[in-house]
């Protein structure tokens, strides 16, 4: 649901920056042993306002209503953005009464979050040979000389700098023409035994632990059994200076799902 430009609907109050991990303990003579943390499903309320004529009124409380249920009898979460970043999850309450200080209503909506993280998207593409520069080609050239090469001057050689600070799942689209296509991310392998024609891709998703092939005709394959399964396709990307080595035959992009237990303040 997107927020009317003029001010319709606006947020009155909420609160985005409160978190709190779980955690297991081993009770011990002095003190405890904490053994593992987790976290609880996310709920944050929001109170909005809403403004306007009878008939601007009317139809946002019955519009942002119809979104909120649709997603719910669907079973599919919907976005709550925070500027660059976003909840995933349900409004499962809404109270609505007149407002004391304008014409208009406000609503106390709470919006539950199973999985409890802010996320930002970061995206980067890497190219074929021949294609030009890319998001990775701008490459980092320092003034000084490093034991390690950052210019990331070739395809099939590239240096991509996460600022995170902790490990990413991600999705990652690996584009046809190409045969068994291996990637080295920070020297680990990810790599599926499957060839792919013009107009084909193949989508691997960590947190969901697929690899689903999309052909050219518009039809759908699972091929999670083609995935080499030596070592783990569906391990993190890390953070940090990265380095990313191919054949330089293929181009693909990487998505990275960033995740903070609160959004970055702005």
């Amino acid at each position: 649901f997107v927020l009317n430009e003029n001010f319709d609907i606006s947020i009155k109050e909420c609160n985005p920056h409160a978190s709190s991990w779980t955690y297991e303990e081993v009770k011990q003579r002095l003190g405890t042993k904490i053994t593992s943390f987790g976290k609880d499903a996310l709920e944050l309320e929001i109170i909005f306002k809403f403004r306007g004529d009878n008939i601007a009124l009317k139809n946002n409380q019955n519009n942002f209503f119809e979104e909120c249920e649709t997603d719910i009898v669907n079973l599919t979460p919907g976005e709550l953005w925070f500027n660059e970043q976003y909840l995933t999850g349900w409004f499962i309450s809404h109270e609505t009464v007149p407002s004391a200080e304008y014409y208009g209503y406000e609503q106390t909506a709470l919006f539950l979050a199973p999985y409890p993280f802010y996320i930002q998207n970061l995206i980067c593409n890497f190219y074929p040979d021949g294609m030009g520069g890319g998001d990775a080609k701008e490459g980092l050239d320092y003034e000084y000389d490093y034991e390690y090469d950052y210019s990331g001057d070739e395809s099939g050689d590239e240096n991509w700098f996460v600022n995170h600070f902790a490990d990413n799942e991600f999705e990652m689209i690996i584009y046809g023409p190409c045969e068994n296509p291996k990637i080295l991310i920070g020297g680990y392998p990810y790599e599926v035994y499957d060839s792919l024609e013009k107009n084909e891709y193949i989508i691997i998703n960590s947190r969901n632990n697929t690899v689903i092939k999309y052909r050219s005709n518009g039809t759908t394959v699972n091929i999670y059994d083609l995935r080499a399964k030596e070592e783990s396709i569906f391990k993190k990307i890390p953070s940090g200076n990265v380095s990313v080595n191919w054949s330089g035959a293929f181009g693909f992009t990487i998505k990275l799902f960033l995740e903070r237990g609160e959004p970055i303040w702005n």
